[in-house]
């Protein structure tokens, strides 16, 4: 669960698992400017533990566990930089009167989705046209070309075609068009914000979502999409969605503020355990959602409901999200904040610290990633150093001792075939793309793919698993995308986290099935792995998950688990 690291100088950084981000050398996420992320780049997102302790395979509490205080292990994923793509800025028609030249401001968040058309002049409806309040949510509509529909407006509210409070009205995108909340008799209603699955429509066509990169926490997804915008969904508790409330959204709904200008657009986002923050275009920090560790780094004490920057922190070139913690690069250096109970900030000590603090000793990190209690970087020389819990193996040194400070994970950076091109941390493990393809991992035994029930303190390889080209760790399991865009899974499978049609633990790689079940989900371009589920993006933009669905993290519009990937509403 966490945000996306980027790479410097072209390195694209994996994106920070939920549990874990990734980091990574090549062929992966977009860099600080904003690129698309290459074909084959992972979003890496480690699963999260839930409030308290994780699941089995993750870190428990009490016995053999990590935490045994009543605070977030979970996870964080990450995100990529998003592909440029075109969305509406406003497009709600101005109260009582005609439809706006360019377009009215729209609700709290803009106007998401490509192709929401901004009202043009003329074509007023008769009776007023939608209230400022009422503009589209997730890729809503804005008022059709041509004024408030092409021809002019049904009498009293949005025409056919044309814009609606929560929705286009008849004709529209929303699934549930003009109703509660959307388009009224009379006109449209007042603060009728997303419709379930909302799309932008222009005169009726409804133009889905394009997403560029997927980050999958402990109970909530968030995506980058078209303009730096970002849309998130499934737990809202504690300000986790940035909509200003706290409450579940089992669709993709808007965080406020984010994309609305060329500076603040998102290049990236990453979830945690009631926690997100996106990496903007300005190289700043925005975080939202539960702070009772500092995990927002604002330096104050308080959750917060929407987007709040990051205190002193400028320059950043990539970022990852844990379970309670976070951290950055900047000009080669690590700076993290929140939880510290096991070290996982870097920093020498096991104090929490609610605005970002110096990582010791590192000054060549190309990109970092957060797992639930642990965080390793990916330096320069394509070797790694690792620090924070290490109750289960997961810094890789060959011990479980815990570690404040960062310490090198040995055997790594001598010749191509055991360079670290990609790395992740999720909830007790470490997982590392190398120069040859493969993929190796260490910490607790159900992620690490070679079919043992115990835990490894070193590096070894995933079983029959080759050309391997971006790894994503989470709570008790991983999936790594090949160089054919397909996928694969392994580990803990309760709730079908692994996406292959059972909820059978599978200790070794099986393929990622497609929403039938018959072959493989193909076209994979980003994955992040959660806590007990996991996304991925397509070639084409959309965005599917798989597995828990308790809180509507997999953007069905319902809760009902799945062990198969779905398609996210309004992708």
């Amino acid at each position: 669960m966490g945000g996306s690291s980027n790479g410097t100088g072209g390195r694209s950084s994996g994106s920070s698992d939920i549990l874990g981000g990734t980091a990574s050398h090549a062929g992966g996420a977009s860099s600080t400017a904003g690129t698309s992320p290459q074909t084959g780049g992972v979003s890496a997102s480690g699963g999260s533990s839930g409030i308290g302790g994780s699941a089995s395979g993750g870190i428990a509490p009490a016995t053999g566990g990590n935490s045994t205080t009543p605070s977030n292990t979970g996870l964080g994923t990450g995100g990529l930089a998003p592909v440029g793509g075109a969305s509406a800025s406003g497009g709600s028609m101005p109260t009582g009167g005609n439809a706006a030249t360019g377009g009215g401001v729209a609700t709290s968040g803009g106007t998401l989705g490509s192709g929401g058309a901004p009202a043009a002049t003329g074509g007023a409806p008769t009776g007023g046209s939608a209230t400022s309040a009422g503009a589209s949510a997730i890729g809503g509509t804005s008022a059709a070309t041509g004024g408030a529909a092409t021809g002019g407006a049904a009498t009293g509210g949005a025409a056919t075609g044309g814009a609606a409070t929560g929705g286009a009205a008849t004709g529209g995108a929303a699934t549930g068009g003009a109703a509660t909340g959307g388009a009224a008799t009379g006109g449209a209603a007042t603060g009728g914000a997303s419709p379930t699955g909302g799309m932008a429509a222009t005169g009726g066509a409804t133009v889905a979502l394009v997403a560029s990169s997927v980050s999958a926490a402990d109970a909530h997804t968030c995506a980058v999409v078209a303009n730096g915008q970002v849309v998130c969904w499934g737990r809202g508790g504690l300000g986790a969605l940035g909509t200003g409330n706290t409450a579940n959204s089992y669709t993709p709904i808007p965080v406020a503020g984010i994309g609305s200008s060329s500076s603040n657009q998102a290049l990236t986002v990453g979830a945690g355990v009631d926690l997100s923050c996106a990496l903007l275009s300005d190289k700043t920090v925005q975080c939202w959602g539960y702070n009772n560790h500092g995990q927002l780094g604002i330096g104050q004490a308080g959750d917060r409901l929407a987007p709040t920057p990051v205190s002193n922190l400028s320059n950043v070139s990539a970022l990852s999200v844990g379970g309670s913690h976070a951290c950055a690069v900047v000009s080669g250096s690590v700076r993290c904040w929140g939880y510290n109970y096991y070290g996982q900030l870097g920093n020498s000590s096991n104090v929490d610290a609610s605005a970002p603090v110096d990582v010791s000793g590192i000054s060549t990190a190309v990109s970092v990633t957060a797992g639930s209690a642990h965080t390793c970087a990916l330096l320069a020389n394509d070797t790694a150093k690792c620090w924070g819990s290490n109750i289960h193996g997961e810094l890789g040194d060959g011990s479980t001792n815990n570690a404040s400070v960062p310490i090198t994970v040995p055997n790594f950076g001598s010749n191509p075939t055991n360079r670290i091109m990609q790395l992740s941390a999720g909830n007790s493990d470490t997982c590392a793309v190398m120069g040859e393809s493969s993929v190796q991992c260490w910490g607790a035994y159900y992620a690490l793919g070679y079919n043992s029930t115990v835990d490894k303190y070193a590096p070894g390889p995933v079983y029959s698993l080759w050309n391997a080209v971006k790894v994503s760790v989470g709570n008790g399991f991983a999936c790594a995308i090949l160089n054919d865009n397909t996928a694969e899974c392994w580990g803990n499978n309760s709730f079908g986290r692994l996406g292959i049609g059972t909820t059978t633990p599978h200790p070794l790689a099986s393929a990622l099935l497609s929403t039938t079940g018959s072959g493989s989900l193909s076209g994979v371009s980003t994955m992040s792995a959660g806590n007990e589920h996991a996304c991925a993006t397509n070639q084409t933009g959309q965005v599917y998950c798989w597995g828990s669905n308790v809180d509507g993290e997999l953007g069905t519009g319902n809760t009902t688990s799945s062990s198969l990937p779905v398609l996210v509403s309004g992708f």
